[in-house]
């Protein structure tokens, strides 16, 4: 170590441009970096939901969930077994011990729920999925005094303008109903008409339907048949002929029953300072970052949306999750200045103005070969990372300190600027070295926090980890 000490501070241009080459891959790095609100793992969890419409919770309870217990009874390493049941619904949340192998859990569950044979026929077929943490970046409500109807259809108009914007591909409309056709029959008309409620729901399902009905083949081209007669307006179903007489008269849905084009009979209202509202959902998929994305979602509010739409109408974005993102941005801008600013205020009046300048350099430099390691190791710039460089700042600058300090020493006792640098720094290597090492295994035991929480908060350790290690070998050459 004392060689290469000795040899870098005798070749300046060597330091001087591995100092470049590092800030500027850093910096690159940086800015090509996923921004997340928070770090993407993987949960510990299993989760398998069943769907029984019209079941009651007791009903779904003997039916669904006790038989996927019992079912579940056999498979190793489950710590726990959640059931949540609601009307029309039942869910289960597998948790296994730590270590194990979720993927493999996950194929063994499903396998194993493939197996029960008692489920209602009624009941739709298990979804068993292994839960992320995915959440949304922005909740964008639409409000005014508007129906239901009208605000759904301008949200769905929303969301398509959304997708086609480059930075974003995954909305949803949440918070409103599905839109539904219901038919309600007439029992009167009926018997006027001396029809059945199965004939009426015979001919509406034959006379809304897609059939594939084969091809025509020549030599050149294959042509597929398909019968296309699926209804979806209120009017398409209204002109259904139900039955025909030998004179040609013809009895439509129309005639026995009144046909609702409207929304599921659900209890679901939503409002926004009194209006009635619906909900945009804007997620960030991939690699997509979370900045650009509220940027060019406000524009294309600001911009174009709104003003389209019709009065009594307003659009707000209701909850922005990157704003905790941004400010621990600016958090660590601030702390990052002002520490620069009494690093070298400090060694400026103490020791050497050069030595003071170089030493804040440091930091910098330290932080932009933070950012290339946590790119090759396929992290985040996220509100935890960033606390992980905020806790850091404190800590990176003792080494510069420290061995500025002994640098500025050894040239008060008479040697020369190269002398100082190399015999300043041999001197204190060693010393410095160890309590970079203390601190690093201090925060080595966060890395091992079990469940949920040790993967949650894992960017910290690691960061303040690597900028230690990097501001070490910064300080000593």
């Amino acid at each position: 170590m004392n060689v290469m000490i000795k040899w870098m501070a005798e070749h300046p241009v060597a330091s001087n441009l591995m100092m470049v080459f590092v800030v500027i891959l850093g910096a690159i790095t940086a800015l090509g970096m996923p921004q997340k609100t928070f770090p993407d793992f993987t949960l510990d969890t299993v989760s398998i939901s069943v769907s029984y419409p019209g079941a009651s919770p007791t009903e779904i309870q003997e039916s669904i969930v006790r038989p996927i217990e019992d079912q579940l009874a056999g498979i190793d390493g489950i710590d726990s077994i959640t059931a949540t049941i609601s009307e029309g619904r039942g869910g289960l949340s597998v948790s296994f011990l730590r270590g194990s192998d979720i993927d493999e859990k996950t194929e063994e569950i499903k396998n194993e729920v493939d197996r029960i044979s008692v489920f209602p026929e009624d009941a739709n077929d298990p979804v068993v999925v292994q839960p992320n943490n995915s959440s949304r970046i922005l909740e964008i409500t639409l409000h005014g005094n508007a129906s239901e109807g009208v605000l759904k259809q301008e949200a769905e108009r929303l969301k398509s303008e959304l997708i086609m914007l480059d930075s974003i591909s995954f909305v949803e409309v949440a918070n409103t109903r599905d839109y539904e056709i219901s038919i309600e029959v007439s029992r009167d008309a009926l018997r006027s008409y001396g029809l059945t409620m199965d004939e009426i729901a015979r001919a509406i399902r034959q006379n809304s339907l897609e059939l594939p009905g084969g091809s025509i083949g020549t030599d050149t081209v294959s042509i597929p048949i398909r019968t296309k007669g699926r209804n979806y307006t209120q009017a398409d179903f209204e002109n259904i002929v139900v039955r025909t007489d030998n004179l040609g008269g013809e009895i439509y849905v129309r005639d026995v029953a009144t046909v609702i084009d409207g929304f599921v009979d659900a209890d679901l209202t939503a409002n926004f300072n009194g209006e009635n509202s619906v909900s945009i959902n804007v997620f960030r998929v991939g690699e997509e970052q979370i900045l650009k994305i509220v940027e060019d979602a406000r524009n294309h509010l600001d911009s174009s949306f709104v003003p389209s739409l019709g009065p009594g109408l307003n659009a707000s974005i209701w909850q922005n999750d990157a704003e905790g993102l941004q400010d621990r941005i600016n958090l660590l801008v601030e702390n990052a200045a002002l520490g620069l600013a009494l690093v070298v205020l400090c060694l400026a009046l103490f020791l050497d103005i050069r030595l003071a300048f170089w030493s804040a350099i440091g930091i910098g430099v330290s932080f932009a070969a933070t950012f290339i390691v946590l790119g090759a190791l396929g992290l985040s710039i996220n509100q935890i990372s960033l606390f992980g460089f905020i806790l850091a700042i404190g800590i990176v600058v003792d080494n510069a300190i420290v061995v500025s300090e002994n640098i500025y020493q050894k040239g008060e006792d008479g040697l020369s600027p190269v002398q100082a640098a190399v015999k300043g720094t041999q001197r204190i290597a060693i010393p410095v070295v160890f309590s970079t090492l203390t601190t690093i295994v201090a925060f080595w035991p966060l890395l091992q926090l079990p469940g949920t929480l040790g993967k949650f908060l894992a960017d910290i350790p690691i960061v303040v980890m690597v900028v230690l290690a990097l501001s070490l070998g910064q300080a000593l050459f």
